[in-house]
């Protein structure tokens, strides 16, 4: 801030010029006042001087947690899983899982919500503690090939902090849930039910 000159510098070295609050109330428009100014304005010119560009067309994905209740709750928390009730479902703090199911007896799971299979390995879940013994739920169709490629090595360098519970959407749209045996490299299909 330059008192002499009354010009004042921003850290990009922009100049403006300062007043003394009165004269500011009188120099400065208030509300309606420019509407014929703003009027005036050639649009374009202004977009073409001041925006540095349009964005290039993209799909955004949808929330994790929005897909998990939308496609594989279907809106609705209460559900059995292998004939454990969950009773409800809720979203935890960041930092670790997404979600909790909280099953009828007071019991809880972690679910770790991720838009494909890699996701979870990409974003390093498997090396923090907090997703020890946590469930992986997934809009990629089951694929057991493709998770034994992506988590068997991490499996074995990370224990349980790599999940052994999969849920997802199968190839025939259905709800599934599976646990993978991971000395034996199968699945086995868990019962779902929900009502």
């Amino acid at each position: 801030m330059d008192i002499i000159s009354k010009k004042c510098t921003d850290k990009n070295s922009n100049i403006y010029t300062s007043y003394p609050f009165s004269q500011a109330l009188i120099e400065f428009s208030g509300e309606n006042e420019n509407i014929k100014n703003r009027l005036d304005y050639k649009w374009e010119d202004l977009r073409n001087r001041y925006c540095e560009k349009e964005i290039d067309y993209e799909v955004r994905k949808e929330d994790e947690f929005s897909n998990f209740l939308r496609l594989f709750l279907d809106w609705n928390r209460h559900f059995f899983i292998d004939k454990k009730e969950v009773v409800d479902v809720r979203t935890i703090s960041s930092g670790g899982p997404d979600v909790e199911l909280i099953f009828s007896g007071g019991t809880l799971q972690k679910v770790e919500l991720e838009h494909n299979w890699n996701n979870y390995l990409d974003h390093k879940h498997q090396n923090n503690n907090a997703f020890k013994n946590v469930w992986i739920f997934a809009e990629e169709k089951f694929d057991l090939a493709k998770i034994l490629k992506l988590y068997e090595q991490p499996k074995k360098d990370h224990n349980d902090r790599i999940p052994d519970i999969f849920l997802c959407i199968g190839e025939d749209n259905q709800r599934h849930a599976y646990k993978i045996n991971w000395k034996e490299k199968k699945a086995e299909e868990m019962n779902l039910k929900f009502e």
